[in-house]
């Protein structure tokens, strides 16, 4: 409706955008080895940690459930249940 109205081709930069994704590393002050992107769905959260080579972890408690999982070419580097799975520190830090 945008692009119609304006007569323009819409620039996004949501998830999984490398350009929202870069921009919030680099706000952060994080190298790429040291960004962690932790989401609840495949196809914004992951997909975009992944394209950037951030660690991924998925959160099964909203979007994506774990039998969708299988469907997927690239994976997350953990899968949890909720966040209170999560445990620090993880274990590719140093």
């Amino acid at each position: 409706m945008i692009e119609e109205a304006s007569g323009m081709k819409a620039f996004i930069v949501g998830k999984p955008s490398p350009i929202m994704m870069r921009s919030a590393r680099k706000a952060l002050g994080l190298e790429t080895a040291e960004t962690t992107v932790i989401g609840d769905t495949m196809t914004t959260d992951i997909q975009g940690g992944v394209q950037m080579g951030y660690k991924t972890i998925l959160v099964l408690s909203g979007i994506t459930k774990s039998e969708e999982l299988p469907g997927f070419v690239f994976k997350p580097k953990m899968v949890v249940d909720s966040v209170v799975d999560i445990k620090l520190p993880l274990p590719w830090w140093k």
